[in-house]
């Protein structure tokens, strides 16, 4: 009979083992199992965070579902954090542009991002049970393709796996205002310095691309 402990039907080249009611194949596929006998792994449920476990029969085991928890892992034991860009007009020399980050911690998760020639308001972020995203907003001092960095610490940042770095791309001057380069730009932000009218009657000023600002002291 093939080796079956029931059933053995003939395939083409080979055979194949089946069972009687009450009974399922192991995972040897020749012997058969009374599910009497099984025990249910699912009872208690080994699935954390909301994980919806569901009984691999033949196996003698479970999977967790952990879709929608906010946790990853074979038994949704690790939490997931992502972040993604909702303004990308990240533009150099100005405050533009913003990320979100979301997650669901059991207590407390503080996101710090970091990246050369970006800051971040606010600098970090607190996300808890009840506050899972937050919004920071990105001034950026340079331009170019950044690779935001994001530190975990907290209360739950044990369970929580690194997180891979969000690429963003800060266009220029020239780039912003579709400008060739060398052409320097006019600028929406005039700043007058001093008038001669004396001489010529005119007025000496500035005008940048960027908002004018008073350094302190």
């Amino acid at each position: 009979n093939g080796g079956c402990t029931h059933t053995c039907t003939d395939t083409y080249g080979s055979f194949a083992c089946s069972c009687p009611d009450g009974f399922l194949l192991s995972p040897d596929k020749l012997t058969c199992i009374n599910e009497s006998t099984i025990v249910d792994a699912c009872d208690p449920s080994p699935c954390k965070h909301g994980g919806k476990c569901s009984l691999v029969r033949n196996f003698h085991g479970f999977v967790c579902a952990c879709e929608d928890t906010g946790f990853g892992g074979i038994l949704c034991e690790r939490g997931i954090l992502t972040a993604y860009v909702i303004d990308d007009s990240f533009n150099s020399g100005q405050k533009s542009g913003s990320i979100q980050v979301q997650a669901k911690p059991d207590t407390s998760l503080t996101v710090t991002p970091t990246a050369p020639g970006l800051s971040f308001l606010p600098p970090s972020l607190q996300l808890t049970n009840d506050v899972t995203s937050g919004v920071f907003d990105v001034k950026s001092i340079s331009s170019g393709v950044k690779a935001i960095k994001f530190i975990l610490s907290g209360i739950d940042a044990d369970i929580f796996d690194f997180v891979d770095d969000l690429q963003v791309f800060v266009k220029d001057v020239f780039a912003r205002l579709k400008l060739a380069r060398k052409i320097l730009p006019g600028g929406c932000f005039p700043l007058a310095l001093t008038t001669c009218p004396a001489v010529f009657n005119a007025e000496i000023g500035l005008s940048s691309t960027a908002e004018w600002y008073q350094l302190n002291s």
